[in-house]
């Protein structure tokens, strides 16, 4: 669950049989979990999504500005994140 949110699971090939009905219960506000070999994935409605994604106040930033390539950006930004390699 995902904030008081029941999420319903599936493994690929039931969603492939089933895509359309599983991606309008998402878009009414049920997220989907799909069961993979590499991990699992959350699919979420975009309305969900969005605010999600919004910076809130208090929310950690990368320091200084990134001025430069993209390459350069995603190095400092994966820098900060200390993402796994």
């Amino acid at each position: 669950m995902i904030s008081g949110v029941c999420m319903h699971t599936v493994t690929p090939t039931a969603l492939r049989k089933e895509l359309f009905r599983e991606l309008q219960m998402v878009a009414c506000g049920s997220p989907l979990r799909v069961r993979t070999k590499k991990g699992n994935v959350v699919i979420v409605a975009e309305r969900a999504f969005k605010p999600a994604t919004k910076i809130r106040s208090g929310a950690q930033r990368v320091p200084g500005k990134i001025v430069g390539d993209l390459d350069d950006a995603d190095k400092k930004l994966k820098a900060h994140l200390k993402l796994p390699r």
